[in-house]
């Protein structure tokens, strides 16, 4: 019996190859699902709202990278806020505070009079946006992946 083997070579540097580019592929993936992230929570933070703020801004909501393969989505502090009910709390009468109750049709004694009795309502989005986004997140790694293999 005799088997010849051509191109074994060949064959062992295109996987080589493959698993150099495969590590790479994985963080692209990562990468474009923190970006995708970010863009969702902006895009959230100003559907059906005049002058959302920070929040929608590529300044206050953004992807970091923070360490090899490690991403972070960075948010304005008063995102928490947003996502739970808030108590009765005092409002102080800022340029601020007077500007947001003026965007949002009111003036600033009818929405302070408001929070200070009942507080503000919950709108939590962070959680839904994230699990819609992780769900999608195989096929993207997948897609990733085929790209890095086929090249």
């Amino acid at each position: 019996m005799y088997v010849e083997v051509v191109g074994a070579e060949k064959c062992a540097k295109k996987i080589e190859d493959v698993g150099k580019r495969l590590p790479k592929a994985v963080n692209r993936a990562s990468w474009n699902f923190m970006q995708t992230l970010a863009s969702r929570y902006r895009k959230w933070s100003s559907a059906g709202h005049k002058g959302s703020g920070y929040l929608s801004s590529t300044k206050g909501t953004f992807a970091k990278k923070i360490g090899e393969g490690e991403y972070a989505i960075f948010m304005p502090y008063y995102t928490r806020f947003l996502e739970s009910r808030t108590g009765r709390h005092p409002i102080p009468k800022t340029w601020k505070t007077m500007l947001w109750a003026k965007k949002h049709g009111m003036g600033f004694y009818q929405m302070k009079g408001r929070i200070m009795a009942k507080g503000t309502d919950p709108h939590p989005f962070t959680t839904r946006i994230l699990m819609e986004e992780y769900n999608k997140l195989p096929s993207r790694l997948q897609k990733h992946i085929s790209a890095a293999i086929s090249r």
